[in-house]
This record gives C-alpha cells, structure tokens and sequence, in this order.
C-alpha cells in the first residue's frame, strides 16, 4: 500500500494565517507542526467527536481515496468506520474491531485506558496488506479522541526475515545439540542461558533461575578437575568473549572431568551486534576420553619407536666405528707384511743388475713375490669396496 497523503498539517489548518495575535498564531504553527511530525508515520488521521459523532480527516491517503472517495473527509464516524470495516478489511480479522466500531463501546474502552490499538490486515486488489489502528484519547477533552491507520507491511517483512533467520539459526542449534553431551544458549549482556542439552552427571548442579557466571562456577568446582579449573574459568567467561574471540566465531579448549574424563568445551558465536560484538554465544562441551586416550597411546608409541630409533642409531654409529678401527688394525697388519715382501722383492732386483750371478731358483722367488704383492693389493681393494657397500645400504 502506498503511504501518501492529500491533505496535510499546513492545508487542513490554512486558515491560521488569518489568526491577528501574531505570537499566537505561531504558537499554534508550531504546535501544528509537532503534531503533524508525530502523525508522520500514519497514512490516515481523523479527529472524531464522541458527542456529536462526527469526523473530519487530518490526512486523508491517496491508497484511501482510490478506495473511498472523498467519503471519508468529514461525515459520521460510525457509519464511515463500518464502512471502511465491512469493505477494505480481511474478513477474518473484522471483528477485532468491535471495541471501537461504535461510540458506546469505545467509551467504555476510554473508561479503562487512554489508547486502544489493534492490528489487521486490509484486502486490495487481491493482494493482502498488514495494517494498524489506533485510537488515542485527547487529553483534558474527553468527549474528543483520534483514530489513525498506519500500514505495516515493512514491518511484517522484516519480521518475517527475522523470523526466519531465527529459525535457520535454530536449526543450526539444534544439529549442533546433537554433537555435544551439554549445551546452553547464553545471552552476554543479560547474563542468562537457555538450556538446550544436559547430562545427567551434571543436572543436578544446574539452576536454571540463577546467572549464567553463578552456574559456571558452581559446575567446574564440582564437574572439573583441579589441574584445569583455572583454564576451564578464564576460557568460559562471557565477560572477556569479545576480547578473547576477536573475529573468530568457535574457540575451544580440552580439559579432564571427575567422572567423564577427557572432554573438550566450546564457545560458538550465535550472534553479533552491528559493531561486531558477541550477543549471543553458543557453550558446549562433549566427551573425547576415547580419542585422547588413543592420541595418549599413540603418541606413547611414537616416542618409543624415536627412542627406538635412536638407540638404533647408536649401535650402528658404534658398529661403523669399531669395523673402522678393526679395518685400520687390519690393514696396518698387511702393510708390514707388504713392506717385507717389497723390501725383498727390492733386494732381488738388485741382482738383475749382475744378472751372472742370479741363479734360476732366485728369478723363481722374484716372480712369487711380485705375484703376492697383486693378490694382497686386490684382497685389500675387494676389502674396502665391501666396507663401503655396507656403509651405504646401513
């Protein structure tokens, strides 16, 4: 529904200009104007008589006169109010009028309240809109009250939307309930938490009418450790959220319960105002004593095989150092045996100088000593190539 009007503040009180007292007429001006802003978000206004029965509009919609004519400008305020009732209003919700739909009933009304407001919705051209009507008592005028119309469509479409995004957002929870043994909606300026999930070891400790940071130290004195209830403090304080969370939206930590053994808390964002501040945080736990029980085994045996390992290492490196020195014994050995048959073989070429006097058993020993000296030169080198070898593949 468009919100125009045809007739405003200025016009319907034109007549101001002839007022002679000037301090007076702007009085009136600015009291005019102040109306006219607090009416501002009404598509329609009239003034009504509860004596004489008669109405007059103060704006008067463009969408209401496509509808109505001029009719509504002035006339009977009953006959107009029924007529805009039985005619522009949903069916189903024509009822909620009967309170102010006659000048008797809304007197009554007047005798209990100064204000009566309803919401409904309107039929136009096949499509539903979503309306309000208020009706305002005029202060030290009893006999005198205002009746306006306000269209509420962008606000049902924002509650919609919120409506929702809650609902996504419950949806979310709810799949997340599932995952942890304890969960609770917490609201970080109020204080208070809504439970969504709790385990009977812990039940008990839990008082649903008392504040969030009450409960929380009166579960990790009794459910935690005491090696971690210093950490389990510090990590679920709504007080240092912000602080701590900075633009992260899940934090969590691991700690040792007296009963569930291992388990791991969070603190998951659930919603943030427009500058960015934790509203609301999701705070749950879970048990993961099985799986840090496997990741205490395995990393146990992990650091035996590193030990394993190292030892390992010793023995070889000590290996490779005594094959070392055996290897350098060994061949310091050969090498006096080598020197002698030199120093022989040496000698024995001193008598091909006077070959006359080298007899043919001394030739005989010259050929057995150079042929000695090759075989240990290859035992040596097969010797050596095998110690690398080794080396290599160990």
């Amino acid at each position: 529904m468009r919100d125009e009007s045809t007739q405003s503040l200025y016009e319907f009180n034109k007549d101001l200009s002839t007022v002679s007292d000037e301090s007076l007429r702007l009085e009136l001006e600015q009291s005019y104007r102040i109306i006219n802003a607090l009416s501002s978000s009404y598509h329609d206004v009239y003034y009504a008589n509860l004596e004489t029965g008669n109405m007059r509009s103060y704006r008067y919609s463009r969408i209401t006169q496509e509808m109505f004519g001029r009719q509504f400008e002035n006339g009977d305020f009953e006959t107009n109010l029924y007529t805009y009732v039985r005619k522009a209003v949903h069916p189903d919700d024509q009822e909620l009028f009967e309170p102010v739909l006659t000048r008797a009933s809304i007197k009554k009304v007047f005798e209990r309240q100064d204000s009566y407001s309803l919401k409904y919705r309107v039929v136009q051209d096949g499509e539903i809109h979503y309306c309000r009507c208020l009706v305002v008592k005029i202060l030290g005028r009893p006999e005198e009250f205002v009746f306006a119309f306000q269209n509420r469509d962008r606000e049902m479409m924002m509650e919609s939307e919120k409506k929702n995004d809650m609902k996504r957002r419950m949806d979310i929870v709810m799949s997340m309930v599932k995952m942890y043994d304890n969960s609770l909606y917490v609201n970080v300026s109020s204080n208070r938490f809504l439970e969504l999930k709790i385990s009977p070891a812990i039940r008990d400790m839990i008082d649903k009418t008392k504040t969030y940071d009450s409960q929380l130290a009166n579960v990790i004195e009794n459910a935690v450790t005491r090696d971690y209830q210093e950490a389990m403090r510090e990590f679920l304080d709504i007080n240092t959220i912000n602080e701590r969370m900075g633009f992260k939206n899940v934090m969590s930590m691991e700690f040792k319960g007296r009963t569930t053994g291992w388990s791991e808390a969070y603190l998951i964002v659930g919603n943030r105002d427009a500058d960015g501040l934790v509203e609301d945080v999701f705070v749950a736990t879970r048990g993961i004593n099985e799986e840090k029980l496997q990741k205490l085994l395995q990393q146990e045996q992990e650091r035996k095989q590193n030990n394993q390992l190292t030892e390992a290492l010793r023995l070889v490196n000590s290996a490779n150092e005594a094959k070392k020195l055996f290897l350098q014994d060994m061949s310091q050995d050969i090498r006096f045996s080598l020197n002698d048959i030199r120093r022989l073989a040496d000698i024995s070429w001193l008598d091909l100088e006077h070959p006359e006097r080298m007899s043919g058993e001394r030739m005989q020993q010259i050929v057995a000593s150079m042929r000695q000296i090759g075989e240990i030169s290859d035992v040596l080198q097969k010797m050596v190539d095998s110690a690398l070898k080794k080396a290599l593949e160990e």
